[in-house]
């Protein structure tokens, strides 16, 4: 037994009671002060990642700039700041990882924080597909399909803006039972005994009188003239329907798929009025080195029907001499240096149904033939 303060004596089972409903009471506020320590905590060590990470990003690590900047952006050990996230992944996207191009293309696309730019986003999602980024691969072609229908809404709505419109014809029809005023009155008709003529009544006919013939003239014969043929109707280049047949194939030289064109290597997409193609990185052997390249093109057609290839190889690593690997075949090799090189430049006809002659720069020629497999890398064949 328990004395209160008052003297009166509690029971064991008083007591229990009491215990029992002050402990739901306690809970929540020991459960809120162990939130807060996990919380608090949690928050310490993101701002000891961060700083961890911000040293090396500022040594030029790029993979360390890419982490910084998803942690401005998220807010992890920080206050979300979208300006300093831009930096960041435009610090990394310059150093080619194509991650952050593709995260800081859809950070211009939104504006958050950043000046919004269309047209930088599309360059850099471009810049990220032909790393075979996927996610910016199928954004850039989402891109595309959404400016080819506002490029064919306008096309439409130009078209009939310019038609001519012509006002509905006045309905002249009358109506059963009513005249216009303007209608003449009928005259009434006699009696047809009344008006017949007798025949004693009726006047003689009258004897034409004889003209002195003229004399016939000969006609002189019709000079013959000779007009040439109309010229006919000039050939209308369809310069779509060309990069659609350039598009849906598979394009090799000596048998061999090329890197500029579509091919089991290269995936394009519709740009604009033109072509953009990409490969995926490759090992192959150039003279006594072994590299890892990739591959930028553009592909446009001139007024004529041509077609102008524009590439550039990227190589991204540089090693000796390794027998294993297959050694690079193609009109143009890249040079054993690392980064972008010179631009390439061809210009191609179409000498046959499956088969395009090309010109290069320095003069050269060469031929492309279709390959009998339409399958390209864009149909789901491997690039590498």
């Amino acid at each position: 037994m328990h004395k209160t303060t008052d003297g009166s004596v509690l029971s064991p089972s008083s007591i229990l009671k009491m215990i029992l409903l002050a402990i739901p009471l306690a809970a929540p506020v020991a459960s809120t002060t162990a939130e807060e320590d996990v919380s608090t905590r949690t928050h310490e060590l993101s701002e000891k990642i961060l700083e961890r990470k911000l040293l090396r990003a500022r040594a030029g690590d790029a993979s360390a700039q890419l982490d910084v900047a998803k942690r401005f952006e998220a807010g992890k050990g920080c206050t979300p700041d979208g300006s300093r996230a831009y930096h960041w992944y435009l610090m990394a996207a310059q150093q080619g990882l194509a991650d952050a191009q593709y995260r800081l293309a859809l950070l211009l696309q939104s504006g958050k924080d950043v000046e919004k730019d269309d047209d930088a986003a599309l360059r850099w999602l471009s810049r990220a597909a032909e790393q075979g980024h996927p996610a910016a691969s199928a954004r850039l072609a989402e891109v595309e399909k959404r400016r080819a229908e506002a490029r064919e809404r306008e096309k439409k709505r130009l078209a009939r803006a310019s038609k001519p419109r012509n006002k509905p014809a006045a309905n002249l029809r009358r109506k059963p039972g009513k005249e216009t005023a303007s209608a003449p009155q009928q005259a009434p008709v006699r009696n047809a005994s009344a008006t017949r003529i007798k025949p004693h009544q009726q006047p003689a006919p009258k004897t034409p009188k004889a003209h002195p013939a003229s004399p016939v003239l000969p006609v002189p014969a019709p000079l013959a003239v000779t007009t040439p043929p109309a010229p006919g109707p000039e050939p209308v280049f369809d310069a779509a329907r060309l990069l659609a047949s350039i598009k849906s194939s598979n394009w090799q030289t000596r048998g061999v798929a090329v890197d500029f064109l579509p091919s089991r290597r290269a995936r394009c997409v519709m740009q604009g009025d033109g072509l953009l193609c990409f490969t995926g990185e490759r090992d192959v052997l150039v003279g006594e080195h072994s590299l890892r390249y990739m591959v930028r093109s553009t592909i446009t057609t001139g007024e004529h029907g041509d077609i102008v290839i524009r590439y550039r190889f990227q190589v991204t690593r540089v090693r000796d001499r390794d027998d294993r690997l297959t050694p690079f075949q193609g009109p143009d090799q890249p040079e054993a240096r690392k980064g972008w090189q010179r631009d390439l430049v061809y210009h191609c006809k179409t000498s046959k149904p499956d088969t395009l002659d090309c010109e290069t720069s320095q003069g050269s020629h060469f031929k492309l033939q279709r390959a009998p497999s339409t399958r390209t890398a864009a149909n789901g064949e491997d690039t590498a």
